[in-house]
């Protein structure tokens, strides 16, 4: 999630792939969507369970076993987990009693009813006249079944809608934290924008207002001052010095020559005084 601005952190206040599955899960609890796929679990399946159980139940149905087997046609009671799931029947279990339109068409819709109630709906009379009648006990060991099975999926959904309501509350949370630390940057970005226009802003900042002319000037005083007058100066005293510098390194190659010259007079000096000094002893020797 890149956070731009305040709009993107309420956008993200609620998840929506998880605000998508809650509103899944809550139309199977509901029972309008099933919670398996219709022939998922083979045998077992809780849609074919039900089906098989209409052909007990509901003589005006194709392929009924009251009518093939029964040879009856006592009962006309359609099940489904919704009224969506029912056949069109002309009427539809209302609930508070338990015989309501026996014999007659009627819907008998699972998610709005209660099991307690319907479980004393079939009695023995009810199937008298059938050659081989479903007894009560048979006929409400599905009641049992089918009512079970939707509990179970409505305690498992709400479970998990629940853990859902939880991750979007802590999102929630999340998000308001973030928003509290984000509105700190959101002033900081404002406060440094307004300073930034007081300084800059082309029509009413400080740099265009402010005439900088005196520095201009004070440049142009230095730089003619420096680089025409002081520099102009210097150049004709740097070639004097570079031309004295010449003199002065042959004046003293001249004087290391010349100081050369008189040691070595002097050395010649001192030897001939030697020389002189050594014969006159000799002739003193011979006398």
């Amino acid at each position: 999630m890149c956070i731009r601005d305040r709009s993107t952190l309420e956008t993200y206040r609620e998840l929506p792939v998880v605000k998508d599955l809650q509103g899944n899960f809550s139309l199977i609890v509901q029972g309008v969507v099933p919670a398996l796929t219709p022939g998922e679990l083979g045998a077992d399946d809780p849609y074919r369970v039900i089906a098989k159980f209409n052909l007990m139940t509901d003589s005006s149905i194709p392929n009924s076993l009251q009518k093939s087997e029964g040879r009856c046609e006592k009962l006309k009671d359609n099940w489904g987990f919704t009224t969506m799931g029912c056949r069109e029947k002309k009427n539809i279990y209302s609930g508070g009693n338990p015989k309501q339109d026996i014999g007659n068409d009627i819907c008998i819709p699972i998610n709005v009813t209660k099991k307690t109630e319907l479980l004393t709906r079939y009695q023995k009379d009810d199937l008298e006249g059938c050659q081989k009648p479903a007894t009560p006990e048979d006929l409400n060991a599905y009641v049992n079944s089918l009512y079970d099975y939707f509990e179970s999926v409505k305690v498992a959904f709400n479970g998990m809608i629940a853990d859902l309501n939880t991750v979007q509350k802590r999102n929630g949370e999340f998000t308001d934290e973030v928003k509290r630390m984000m509105q700190a940057v959101f002033k900081f970005q404002e406060e440094a924008r307004s300073l930034l226009n007081v300084v800059g802003d082309k029509k009413t900042g400080l740099l265009s207002k402010m005439n900088c002319r005196f520095v201009l000037l004070g440049f142009e005083s230095f730089h003619d001052t420096f680089c025409q007058r002081t520099i102009s100066n210097i150049y004709p005293f740097a070639n004097y010095l570079a031309l004295t510098a010449v003199v002065m390194i042959f004046f003293g190659f001249f004087l290391y020559c010349a100081s050369m010259r008189m040691a070595n007079m002097y050395d010649n000096d001192e030897d001939r005084h030697k020389f002189k000094h050594k014969d006159s002893d000799m002739e003193m020797s011979y006398r």
